[in-house]
């Protein structure tokens, strides 16, 4: 495992524009140059182009990939419609120059695909603008470099956007009457992102997983979105080859809809009737922080035998 310092980050935008988080955006590339780290700054990272950075031509993933004084890749920001990049991504020139990818929301279209396809070492964490609403993010991404094995725990407060609703972090749940160990390799995404890869040649292969999701409230109303969403994860078959699935916390504006009848728990408990794998829920991962670093096809294993959830990766 190396040291921070050895690290040659490169930085993309791939997603939305600059113009919507500007300065968030220098402030990410200022905590990098406080560390020494060397930066490459891809060529849109300061463009906007309608809701997106560029067109998906010119978002420079590839020229990324190719740079050898480039070994990390972090994206600016998430937003909408980096699936569009993925018709015309060389998955072999992302095999051959293979590089650390880093994001979630949105890019994780780019990270299931270029997992799946190019066997990149994606991550779900971290992205640029991150580091001014949690500025612990960028240690906890190289802490997660620099070992082989960890456990997950909840941290003791949590936080969104801008430091807004500042709670304490609720318990880590899970569902009765269901298995109560599991290990499996880790698939991890947002919800509306991973939905979209249904049908295609982009969606992973699920067979023995831990399939982690997290929701970003788009639509007017979130839980019936995010519970017709996980019924389509279920008709695609996913449920049957997967050995676990672990929810992320709802954020606030979510979690004002649940109900007793419809909330996070009723809403697992329905949609995965009749299957026994663990289902866990209220996991601090996704658009909540400090949250969950997670590395796609790390081993996971769960254990809720105890009553008191417990999860640990061991990479490869």
């Amino acid at each position: 495992m190396r040291a921070l310092n050895q690290y040659k980050i490169g930085i993309v935008s791939l997603s939305s524009p600059s113009s919507t988080c500007e300065d968030k955006i220098h402030h990410g590339i200022q905590v990098l140059k406080d560390l020494n780290l060397k930066i490459t700054i891809g060529s849109t990272v300061f463009c906007s182009l309608g809701n997106k950075s560029a067109s998906a031509e010119d978002r420079d993933l590839h020229n990324m990939f190719l740079d050898t004084s480039v070994d990390l890749i972090l994206n600016t920001t998430g937003g909408f419609c980096s699936n569009d990049l993925l018709d015309l991504l060389d998955f072999d020139l992302l095999r051959n120059n293979n590089k650390i990818f880093v994001g979630y929301s949105d890019i994780s279209s780019v990270n299931l695909a270029a997992y799946t396809l190019a066997e990149t070492k994606t991550i779900s964490g971290p992205m640029l603008v991150g580091f001014l609403d949690c500025p612990q993010a960028l240690s906890l991404l190289f802490l997660v470099l620099s070992q082989e094995t960890f456990a997950l725990t909840c941290p003791s407060q949590i936080w969104e956007n801008g430091g807004a609703n500042r709670r304490e972090t609720p318990t880590l749940k899970y569902l009765a009457n269901k298995n109560t160990m599991a290990q499996g390799s880790i698939i991890a995404s947002n919800l509306s992102t991973f939905v979209l890869l249904a049908g295609t040649r982009y969606f992973p292969n699920l067979k023995g997983s831990i399939l982690f999701l997290e929701y970003d409230k788009e639509e007017e109303h979130a839980l019936p979105s995010l519970e017709r969403m996980l019924v389509q994860v279920r008709q695609t078959g996913a449920f049957t080859n997967i050995n676990g699935l672990v929810f992320g916390l709802l954020e606030a504006a979510s979690a004002r809809e649940e109900t007793e009848i419809d909330n996070i728990e009723t809403i697992l408990e329905r949609v995965s009737f009749g299957y026994r794998f663990p289902v866990l829920y209220d996991a601090p991962f996704g658009h909540t922080f400090p949250s969950w670093i997670l590395p796609m096809g790390a081993s996971v294993s769960i254990d809720t035998s105890t009553g008191s959830p417990k999860l640990r990766v061991e990479q490869k």
